[in-house]
């Protein structure tokens, strides 16, 4: 599975969409986003201004913030813009199997 690409959705599609809207609410969504990333093993690898940045630009361009899964990297959009925020923890167990 490492040489394919997966979107990833840390949050559900209703709870980004109340957020998005509004360019105001930037800094809650990153809240929401770090606190799900961080349940799935992720270690955030952009400062908070970075991401928050990245979040209010998808929000004025009225685009729909989404992730992608290559390997153990987590990117902020498609895979092929080369933006890595994040790498999942190899070491993570889920239901007792290492993964």
């Amino acid at each position: 599975m490492e040489s394919i690409a997966s979107r990833f959705l840390p949050i559900g599609t209703e709870a980004m969409a109340q957020l998005i809207h509004d360019p105001n609410n930037a800094n809650k969504l990153y809240q929401k986003l770090i606190g799900a990333l961080e349940k799935e093993g992720v270690r955030v690898t952009i400062t908070e201004t970075e991401f928050v940045k990245i979040l209010l630009e998808s929000i004025l361009n009225n685009d729909v913030p989404y992730f992608s899964q290559f390997g153990n990297s987590l990117y902020y959009g498609h895979v092929s813009e080369g933006k890595i925020v994040g790498i999942f923890n190899t070491n993570q167990q889920i239901g007792g199997i290492q993964v």
